[in-house]
């Protein structure tokens, strides 16, 4: 469950970085040893997905005290394709979730927004915290992670192409670490 965390928080924090066109490094500040950077890093992680009539709707939705905000959602209908992505300034809020963002048809060609979608929701403490303390590659970098993991209960609603669609969470949680990175 520890490792589950750290790669998952890994790959939600390098999809961030290469998405936005994020630098994790120099984002922080240097500290410990000649070349380590170091951050305290707090927030929170929901990936969610659901499906209503036709249409199949994923979207994750990720907080981090040091780096910020996404917002990533796919949509899978009879129409098409469509995608989204948004750097909101906040997305949790002492236990609520909202966030609204353009959708596109994801053709070639097709750049206009056919609508917007919007997720609500709720989120609270689950259980007792978990200590984490994990070491992995990041291109570049060793990364050592320390602090805690709570997992969170979450529920979380859709509003996409004229449909409600209730979401399940498979990975909800939220994080406070102290990362080290040397190159």
């Amino acid at each position: 469950m520890k490792r589950r965390f750290a790669t998952l928080a890994a790959g939600v924090l390098s999809t961030t970085a290469v998405a936005w066109g994020v630098t994790v490094a120099p984002a922080a500040a240097a500290q410990g040893g000649e070349g380590a950077f170091r951050t305290q890093e707090a927030g929170h992680v929901l990936s969610c997905s659901g499906q209503a009539d036709d249409t199949w709707v994923s979207v994750e939705l990720y907080e981090n005290s040091a780096y910020g905000s996404f917002v990533n959602v796919s949509v899978e209908g009879p129409g098409g394709q469509y995608g989204g992505h948004a750097r909101p300034e906040r997305l949790f809020n002492d236990g609520s979730v909202s966030v609204s963002l353009p959708l596109r048809l994801l053709e070639e060609g097709h750049e206009d927004e056919v609508g917007t979608a919007s997720f609500e929701g709720t989120y609270a403490a689950s259980g007792q915290p978990e200590r984490v303390h994990d070491v992995y590659p990041e291109p570049g970098w060793r990364v050592i992670s320390s602090g805690t993991r709570q997992e969170l209960s979450a529920q979380v609603d859709a509003q996409v192409l004229g449909l409600s669609v209730p979401l399940t969470c498979d990975h909800a949680f939220a994080f406070d670490l102290t990362t080290i990175r040397t190159p």
